[in-house]
């Protein structure tokens, strides 16, 4: 579950590369002249300077975005980690379930052998001095 966790974290990290949020601030509007020159004769070095800007903020992103790119990072490294000590975990054998505490138990006294019946709350105090479950 972690793993499809960190998955699909991480596919949302890098799909949804948005712009930078803190990006500069407008520039001043042109004049009307300048407007007219530029429409009258389009610049390639101009687009392709735009467009190597807009791949640079891209890359960049935010701060806060490369925080969470490394930790996602270091989330997935911590994975596969873990991952041997889950194998470890799971062919120990599970635990006995645990008795309710209104369950009736029968319980002897090592010493004497002597066998009574109560409810667990009552039981559990004897049976941390020292006697069995029976």
């Amino acid at each position: 579950m972690k793993e499809q966790v960190r998955d699909r974290l991480t596919d949302l990290v890098f799909k949804g590369r948005l712009q930078a949020q803190g990006s500069r601030p407008a520039a001043p509007a042109p004049t009307a002249a300048v407007q007219k020159t530029e429409a009258a004769r389009p610049s390639v070095s101009a687009a392709a300077a735009m467009m190597a800007e807009a791949a640079d903020e891209a890359d960049a992103g935010t701060e806060a975005q490369r925080r969470d790119l490394e930790i996602a990072e270091r989330a997935g490294s911590a994975d596969a980690e873990t991952a041997g000590s889950k194998t470890a975990t799971a062919a120990r054998p599970k635990a006995a379930p645990a008795i309710g505490r209104n369950e009736m138990v029968s319980i002897i006294n090592p010493e004497t052998g002597e066998r009574e019946e109560m409810k667990w709350k009552k039981a559990e105090p004897l049976v941390k001095k020292g006697w069995k479950l029976g």
